[in-house]
């Protein structure tokens, strides 16, 4: 599956705030991986704070 790429540019904190809280924003999840725990991105984007949503 192949998601469009758009930049967003944000220089004010207003806008920063509003783009962290808006769900259209929030990135596709990876596709799961057979590989063990911890060897995918998908594991990562689980597990590191700065990747997880809600």
């Amino acid at each position: 599956m192949t998601h469009a790429t758009t930049t967003h540019e944000f220089s004010r904190y207003a806008e920063v705030r509003a783009a962290l809280a808006d769900p259209a924003l929030v990135p596709p999840s990876p596709a799961p991986d057979a590989g063990p725990p911890g060897a995918s991105v998908a594991w990562l984007r689980a597990t590191v704070a700065r990747f997880a949503s809600g």
